[in-house]
């Protein structure tokens, strides 16, 4: 960062970051393009979703740097699991699962990894998403990704309170925000138990009013900051030529403005 001129980065605490070592920085949030909203709505519009007896708890843990995340949750998942035998854990990607899961081998599965392409398809077989983190400076750069996508399939969704999760999901009303075990036993317990909560009231993409219309949003966003480079500029506190630099092959913002009449 350091010897970076500019700062573009997907959510406010890193832009705070990048500020505090002088850097001008600027936030261009993560979100959804419109082929993702497309498979989400032919999956929603299935009549082959998943019909089978299960509940399933869905962890998408990815890569091997989850373990200690994964621990916030673990005492409400061994009571949820011992106190509910149609419930079943899934887990995509790369996790070590604590010995207390040892007892419930018949209420564990680990999915294998998809295409990025496929994620959404395969993701329509859980039924309550997990996003449990730590909450540091490391897991606050991260942003609220892990939510758009079960909000896409109406999936339910219980997560950390980081920053940007609290920026997203109104408690009880678009998903929940756990802060403790007592937290997340109680909000798991309520959507294994209560299926039209689960189902119907709880259809996390009402929380996406923007995310709904992404593309545009995010064009929106980039005018935005294209506008707040420009007056920078105007103000001396950047440099000509390096704003040239940065935009002179960036005429996809147009393309697409064009394509899509906005």
């Amino acid at each position: 960062v350091k010897k970076c001129d500019y700062f573009i980065t997907s959510t406010p605490y890193l832009a705070k970051m990048a500020e505090e070592l002088g850097k001008q920085a600027y936030v261009i949030p993560n979100g959804l393009n419109h082929h993702q909203e497309k498979v989400a709505d032919r999956v929603l519009a299935s009549e082959d979703r998943n019909q089978d007896e299960w509940i399933r708890i869905g962890y998408l843990s990815g890569t091997n740097t989850h373990d200690k995340d994964f621990l916030i949750v673990k005492d409400a998942l061994v009571r949820i699991l011992s106190e509910h035998s149609n419930v079943k854990l899934s887990i995509r990607g790369i996790l070590t699962l604590p010995d207390e899961f040892e007892q419930f081998k018949d209420q564990v599965e680990f999915l294998p990894f998809v295409p990025f392409d496929k994620l959404l398809e395969k993701t329509d077989i859980l039924d309550i998403m997990i996003a449990p983190l730590e909450v540091n400076p490391y897991t606050e750069a991260k942003s609220e990704l892990k939510y758009f996508e079960p909000a896409l399939l109406e999936k339910p969704i219980v997560a950390s309170p980081t920053g940007v999760f609290l920026k997203a999901i109104t408690d009880g009303e678009n998903g929940f925000i756990a802060a403790s075990d007592e937290e997340w036993y109680e909000k798991l317990d309520l959507l294994v138990i209560d299926g039209k909560k689960r189902l119907e009231e709880l259809i996390a993409v009402k929380a996406l009013p923007e995310n709904r219309q992404t593309e545009a949003v995010l064009l929106l966003r980039r005018i935005e900051d294209r506008l707040e480079m420009w007056r920078d500029l105007k103000d001396g506190k950047l440099d000509a030529e390096k704003v040239r630099e940065l935009i002179a092959n960036d005429d996809r913002l147009v393309r697409d403005l064009r394509a899509r009449k906005i």
